[in-house]
């Protein structure tokens, strides 16, 4: 089942209400056609992959959900 609740949405309204300002880098991934999306948060860099920029994203945004270093 498609997982409905917004994890972009919530992640860029802990970035507001902290002040957090990120730069988000994408990429295109060589011989497919997958894009990467990149950000460095809290000192780490998180790295998504998915078929279009918006899917990247919210796979790294997954990332640093499960990786529980928002505070």
């Amino acid at each position: 089942m498609e997982d409905h609740y917004d994890w972009v949405e919530a992640f860029e309204a802990w970035l507001q209400r902290r002040n957090v300002h990120i730069n988000w880098q994408f990429t295109p991934v060589s011989a497919t056609n997958q894009w990467s999306a990149t950000v460095v948060v809290a000192g780490h860099v998180f790295t998504g992959v998915g078929p279009s920029k918006s899917r990247a994203k919210k796979d790294t945004v997954m990332q640093i959900a499960n990786a529980q270093i928002l505070y």
